[in-house]
């Protein structure tokens, strides 16, 4: 959140959950690594109020990291949108 790791994983046949405080404006951003294959990932943010958010097409995605990507500063206009 806003570029701070509020988790990690290497394990990819597992759920994980992951608690954290959000504000309105704040960036969440995934990073995930695949070194053989396709790979798939679903995010679900749950709020205290019962609204989510599930990832989808509306999200962006990129093969390589830039300085700041995980920032709100950061314009992610370029990126690719996932697929669903």
């Amino acid at each position: 959140v806003n570029g701070v790791p509020i988790g990690s994983d290497t394990s990819w046949e597992s759920i994980e959950t992951f608690a954290t405080t959000l504000q309105v404006g704040d960036v969440v951003a995934i990073e995930g690594l695949d070194t053989s294959g396709a790979a798939t990932m679903i995010a679900s943010i749950d709020f205290a109020n019962g609204a989510r958010i599930v990832s989808g097409t509306d999200w962006r995605i990129s093969t390589s990291l830039q300085d700041g990507w995980n920032t709100q500063a950061f314009d992610d206009s370029q990126w690719q949108r996932a697929t669903a």
